[in-house]
């Protein structure tokens, strides 16, 4: 597990792309990546996997920090090294930092999604409860 660094900034850029596409996102253009993975280079919360060959497969992100908690977001593994457990590597090892700092982790996994739930079960995780996505249209 490495954190990131700016010089992993054209990973990042890589990953965040292949998140949104697959969660059905706008996809970011190729500005708005480079942006994101700037500020998040230097943020201190992003975490990177790097593999055998030494090339950044996965990534996950502490979005948000409470007295008592720790949320985990943007887990995305490149796609042509899905399967392979780097997700489920970077996602315990940050896992295991926030509870050595004494906060209680927790994530969003999208339901419709087996692969990732799966996973985050296999590290520990429980489900807590659902969140329904609402959209709010105001006359305008």
């Amino acid at each position: 597990m490495l954190p990131a660094a700016p010089c992993y900034q054209e990973e990042i850029a890589q990953l965040i792309t292949v998140m949104m596409r697959d969660a059905d996102l706008q996809e970011p253009d190729r500005e708005e990546a480079r942006q994101y993975a700037e500020g998040k280079s230097v943020s201190g919360s992003l975490f990177l996997w790097e593999n055998e060959e030494g090339k950044i497969v996965s990534m996950t992100d502490i979005t948000h920090r409470t007295e008592r908690y720790a949320r985990l977001n943007a887990v995305v593994t490149a796609r042509e090294h899905r399967g392979q457990g780097y997700a489920e590597m970077l996602v315990s090892s940050v896992t295991q930092l926030l509870l050595q700092d004494g906060l209680t982790p927790m994530l969003y996994a999208d339901a419709g999604y087996p692969p990732s739930n799966a996973v985050y079960r296999k590290i520990g995780y429980v489900k807590q409860g659902e969140i329904t996505e609402q959209e709010i249209f105001r006359k305008g």
